[in-house]
């Protein structure tokens, strides 16, 4: 009866230790995927960033156009008005 019970407590204490292993295994894995997650905003805050940057860039480049198209006379119909409400209710000087 004794044997048995010590054989129980060497297998169990074997188990334990498995699942130890097991758990910092886990744990070790989970913090790699929270890291993976945590680089893939990163590159997706930066990927939207530089998007918006482009943006921004064209259409500076767009309303820079426009105004030398105003100032040319190109665009007839602006030339006689001192100040254009935009769309936004933002006014804009010509």
């Amino acid at each position: 009866m004794i044997n048995e019970v010590k054989t129980d407590v060497k297998e169990l204490k074997r188990k334990y230790d498995e699942s130890q292993l097991e758990i910092t295994s886990l744990r070790r894995d989970f913090t790699e995927l929270e890291q993976g997650v945590a680089d893939m905003d990163l590159q997706i805050q930066a990927i939207e960033s530089e998007e918006l940057q482009k943006q921004t860039c064209e259409l500076q480049t767009q309303m820079n156009e426009i105004k030398g198209q105003i100032r040319a006379g190109a665009i007839a119909i602006w030339q006689d008005l001192p100040f254009l409400e935009t769309t936004c209710g933002i006014g804009m000087r010509i």
